[in-house]
């Protein structure tokens, strides 16, 4: 099968590749880093080479950053052991495996996160330094605003400067400042905190979850590894080589895709959310005058002997059609 039209879609191993589609090239190699465009796709009888997976044929752009495009220019002429130009270098009709590129819209489609800078300056005697350090929450980065002033009051540079007549200083929330008058920039002392956004792509949001997830997972096999009878088969080395084992986390991945009990028991408690939420928020829509039918996990109303009963579509003996009045 050959894909040369202009939104013929492959999809492969959950990815769908795109002719026309805007790719970059992820895994290490030649190409990597290069941005380009899928012009084909072959699979099966119609492929140029002997790869399991499809032949995706990409046209590069020659890189525009002058690093970039010498580093290009390198690693060709290492491998056909002769210098080499960039007009020399196949940069059309390449053909990639999938795994090695990666949509651009994918990198480029951000997901914004908060995050705390802590900004530190400061010049004592006509030495200065700047440092930033960055958090995750802003209780992270008062915590280490705290712990920093506290050590210039201490032992550092506000100590030194509280016994001169010209010392200044001036806080706010997330800001302390200190200073000797009329020498600021030779002798000042200053630690703020910045809120601000970073924007991530969704597969470095992916990435970051799957790391995640592997290092708890790792951290429940070490902790279930003591309950396990035959750990004790093993010697020393054998143990050590086996807690320190890369893989841990593929393997237990691995193994709950083949455990049917778990993903039951895991939809079923999706379900049983929902169930619950469905119940939390129909509530919501009741009238005042809602009275649940007795031991009944969705219930109807019994009603109050009113004629509106007979109209209303939560009345259990509701007549005709109904019409739920709030």
């Amino acid at each position: 099968m050959i894909l040369n039209k202009i939104g013929d879609v492959l999809e492969y191993n959950g990815t769908k590749f795109t002719v026309g589609q805007q790719i970059v090239v992820t895994m290490e190699g030649l190409y990597q880093g290069l941005l380009g465009i899928i012009t084909e796709i072959r699979v099966g009888t119609d492929q140029e080479t002997e790869n399991d997976t499809p032949d995706i044929y990409c046209d590069f752009a020659v890189p525009v950053l002058p690093y970039d495009a010498e580093r290009l220019r390198e690693k060709f002429s290492e491998l056909y052991h002769e210098e080499r130009t960039l007009e020399n270098i196949p940069l059309d009709c390449v053909i990639m495996a999938p795994e090695m590129i990666q949509s651009l819209s994918s990198c480029t489609e951000t997901h914004s996160i908060t995050f705390y800078m802590l900004e530190e300056d400061w010049a004592v005697d006509d030495e200065y330094g700047h440092n930033y350090m960055i958090y995750g929450t802003y209780l992270q980065a008062k915590t280490a605003l705290i712990t920093e002033l506290k050590k210039e009051q201490e032992t550092g540079c506000i100590y030194r400067w509280t016994a001169h007549d010209s010392f200044c200083e001036d806080s706010a929330k997330d800001l302390y400042e200190a200073w000797l008058d009329g020498e600021y920039l030779q002798n000042h002392y200053q630690i703020r905190i910045y809120e601000s956004k970073l924007d991530v792509s969704e597969s470095w949001l992916t990435k970051l979850g799957r790391e995640f997830i592997a290092q708890n997972q790792k951290e429940d096999f070490l902790a279930q590894i003591s309950e396990v009878e035959e750990v004790g088969n093993l010697s020393d080395e054998q143990y050590s080589k086996l807690i320190a084992d890369p893989n841990i986390a593929d393997r237990i991945q691995k193994a709950l895709g083949r455990n049917h009990s778990y993903w039951d028991s895991y939809w079923d408690t999706i379900s049983e959310v929902i169930r619950d939420m469905i119940k939390q928020y129909a509530v919501l829509g009741h009238p005042k005058c809602f009275s649940p039918e007795p031991d009944n996990p969705y219930p109807l109303c019994i009603g109050n002997g009113s004629k509106d009963c007979n109209e209303c579509c939560l009345y259990v003996h509701m007549k005709g059609e109904g019409d739920f009045h709030v």
